[in-house]
């Protein structure tokens, strides 16, 4: 195996580590999908109130609606958000956080920013920023591989 190959095996390696350890934290309530939702509605009602209308939820979440569907039926049967219909146009309908998804988001985020807390405290500042250096590069890089696929498929 040559320099490189041990290189690339050692990475696909630490991504396994990574998301061995990801996966062996604590068990939520809901998906990560439903938990990234939460926290776009949540961004969206710090804009607007209201909330956000299922439309454009699915263009942040950049799904289709008939994707998100489900899995705001099952925000709104948790009790994490519910749909408002607008009193101008009776056909709009908002989805805003519920006191409850509030509360779950709030939680959910201190436990999550005392985990990261306790990584930034383990490996120092000077780790921690070069950690943030190189993944910003990898994810500008993989985000650029992506696209140009993406253009090419579409060929």
């Amino acid at each position: 195996m040559d320099h490189q190959e041990e290189l690339v095996a050692q990475l696909i390696q630490t991504f396994q580590h990574i998301k061995r350890g990801h996966s062996n934290m604590p068990k939520m309530p809901i998906r990560k999908s439903e938990m990234f939702t939460l926290m776009q509605i949540k961004i969206a009602c710090e804009i607007n109130p209201k909330g956000i209308i299922f439309r454009d939820l699915a263009n942040v979440l950049n799904l289709a609606p008939p994707t998100i569907t489900p899995l705001i039926n099952n925000l709104v049967k948790q009790a994490y958000v519910e749909r408002m219909r607008s009193e101008a146009d009776r056909r709009v309908v908002y989805i805003r956080l519920t006191d409850k998804g509030m509360r779950f988001l709030d939680k959910s985020e201190l436990h999550f920013n005392a985990g990261v807390l306790a990584l930034v405290k383990h490996l120092g500042e000077e780790d921690t920023k070069e950690l943030i250096r190189i993944v910003g590069k990898a994810s500008a890089f993989m985000n650029e591989v992506w696209m140009k696929e993406k253009d090419n498929a579409c060929d």
